[in-house]
C-alpha cells in the first residue's frame, strides 16, 4: 500500500488535494480533471498526453484514478523529486562535469560552503564514498553514500 510511506498527516493533506481535484465528487479523477489539474499548474496537456498519463498512473486498469492510485503517484513524484535533488547536488561537487568528484572538487566546494576540512578529512571522505577505490567518487558512489543505503 502507498500510504505506507507518507505520514497521516501527508496523508490527510493529499485526500483534501484529492478531493478538490475531483470536481465532480465521485471519489475518481478522470482524465479531463486530470487536465484540469495540469492546465491550473500551467501545463496544457493534449488528449494524448492525458490518456498516457492516465493510463501510466490508474493501476487497476479502470479509466481513473482513486485514491490508492493518487498515493502511488505521489510517492513516484517524490522520488523523482529526491532523485532530481541528488543529481543537482551531485553536480555543484562535480565541477568540471567529468562526471566524477575527486579530491580537489570536494575540497573546493566545501570550503565554498564554509567547511574548512583537512587533507585527511577530505581524503577519509572520498575513501568512504569510492567504493570501486579509483580514487573520485561517481554518481553511483554519491547516491549510494547520501542515500545510506537505502
Amino acid at each position: 500500500m502507498a500510504s505506507g510511506h507518507f505520514s497521516r498527516k501527508q496523508i490527510a493533506e493529499f485526500r483534501e488535494a484529492f478531493e478538490l481535484i475531483d470536481k465532480d465528487k465521485n471519489g475518481y479523477i478522470s482524465g479531463s480533471e486530470l487536465g484540469t489539474l495540469f492546465a491550473s499548474l500551467g501545463r496544457l496537456l493534449s488528449a494524448v498526453e492525458q490518456k498516457h498519463m492516465l493510463e501510466k498512473v490508474d493501476k487497476d486498469g479502470d479509466g481513473r484514478i482513486d485514491f490508492q492510485e493518487f498515493l502511488i503517484m505521489m510517492n513516484e513524484t517524490s522520488n523523482q523529486e529526491a532523485i532530481a535533488e541528488l543529481k543537482a547536488a551531485f553536480k555543484t561537487f562535480d565541477e568540471d562535469g567529468n562526471g566524477y568528484i575527486c579530491r580537489t572538487e570536494l575540497k573546493e566546494v566545501m570550503k565554498k560552503m564554509g567547511d574548512k576540512l583537512t587533507e585527511e578529512e577530505i581524503d577519509r571522505m572520498i575513501r568512504q564514498a569510492d567504493l570501486d577505490k579509483d580514487g573520485q567518487v561517481n554518481y553511483e558512489e554519491f547516491a549510494f553514500m547520501m542515500l545510506g543505503n537505502k
